[in-house]
């Protein structure tokens, strides 16, 4: 008989018994070949199934019993197939980069985003500032004003001091009456 390529465990272990096989050579991925002697038992199919179920087999040939080839089953895994490692350590390495790539595209557009707003604080900031500035100029101009007007109240004796003089106390006296007295109509509060 000629060899043909077969595959799937159940198919082989169908066609092992069809063939009556003696022996067989299992040639595994890892280039490891092994030689089975078939057995005689009534469980023999059973257990060659369980066998080639654990290995990782790229061909099995069936044998008689004088070693001539009856059938080779081939499971279409090559060790070329996998993986190697080169190409694995180019796929890794090329994750590798994109994942940091991602990163710093992130980092990038968060500093970005960071500094915009750190920006914008500032010139907040900075306008509080101005603002505050003014307003501490204008009150310190207005009591400059209201010293000079207290000043030119005072009539200059030197006996009473200007913030009791008669002048002021007549110009304070309405605002002081309507904080402690409301007007007619109003609530105390």
């Amino acid at each position: 008989m000629g060899a043909t390529v077969d595959s799937g465990v159940a198919a082989v272990v169908e066609k092992l018994k069809s063939l009556k096989a003696a022996k067989l050579r299992v040639e595994c991925l890892d280039g490891e070949v092994r030689r089975v002697k078939v057995s005689t038992s009534r469980k023999r199919w059973a257990q060659l199934r369980t066998m080639l179920e654990a290995l990782e087999w790229v061909t099995v040939e069936a044998q008689n019993a004088r070693g001539e080839t009856l059938h080779v089953f081939d499971s279409g895994i090559r060790p070329d197939d996998e993986d190697e490692p080169e190409s694995m350590d180019a796929r890794v390495v090329e994750l590798a980069r994109r994942m940091l790539d991602l990163t710093l595209t992130a980092q990038d557009k968060a500093l970005a985003r960071q500094t915009e707003h750190v920006k914008e604080l500032l010139d907040s900031a900075v306008k509080l500032n101005r603002v505050m500035a003014d307003r501490l100029i204008a009150v310190e101009r207005m009591y400059e004003a209201k010293l000079k007007t207290i000043d030119s109240m005072w009539d200059g004796d030197d006996s009473e001091p200007p913030l009791l003089s008669a002048k002021l106390i007549e110009a304070m006296a309405p605002l002081v009456a309507q904080k402690l007295m409301p007007v007619k109509g109003e609530d105390a509060g």
